[in-house]
């Protein structure tokens, strides 16, 4: 039997201080020795087997719906991998709301990183409100360093 992704609720909970400095950026240029973002995607769903993951039904990241009392519930998946890095890092995923709300997803995870070939996948189901339209912003964040920022449309359908 595949293992299911764990749950993680962007709305419900409480909401997450914005942080009192900035993150800091990955720049192009800006070889930090790692870890590195080899991927970080909203998919239907994640599968791991003895073969490594599969992620099924990737997708840009939005839902179109006529219920904003609805909710969507993607897999937020994240590959990372240790490059020069050894020992622990945190690992944090916000959701910031059109709302300018933004809330912790997943986290603080602590992973261990051994050497350039050793790397972590975290897949996470999380649960979206539809209450209202608009752009939610996903940060992947690694020791408050943003890794990347993954979009999400919430847009109601007008019934016609």
């Amino acid at each position: 039997m595949m293992p299911t992704p764990p749950k993680a609720t962007a709305m419900e909970g409480d909401a997450v201080p914005q942080p009192e400095r900035q993150a800091r950026r990955q720049d192009a240029g800006d070889d930090w020795g790692g870890p590195y973002l080899n991927l970080a995607v909203f998919c239907s769903e994640a599968r791991q087997d003895e073969d490594g993951w599969s992620f099924v039904g990737v997708h840009g990241g939005s839902v179109s719906n006529g219920a904003p009392d609805s909710y969507a519930e993607p897999v937020l998946a994240v590959t990372l991998t240790g490059g020069r890095r050894r020992g622990a890092i945190t690992l944090d995923i916000f959701a910031t709301f059109p709302d300018g709300v933004r809330r912790r997803v997943t986290g603080p995870d602590r992973l261990t990183f051994d050497g350039p070939a050793f790397g972590h996948t975290l897949a996470a189901r999380i649960r979206i409100s539809a209450h209202s339209e608009g752009v939610i912003w996903f940060d992947v964040m690694i020791d408050d360093r943003l890794m990347t920022r993954l979009p999400f449309q919430i847009q109601h359908e007008i019934p016609g």
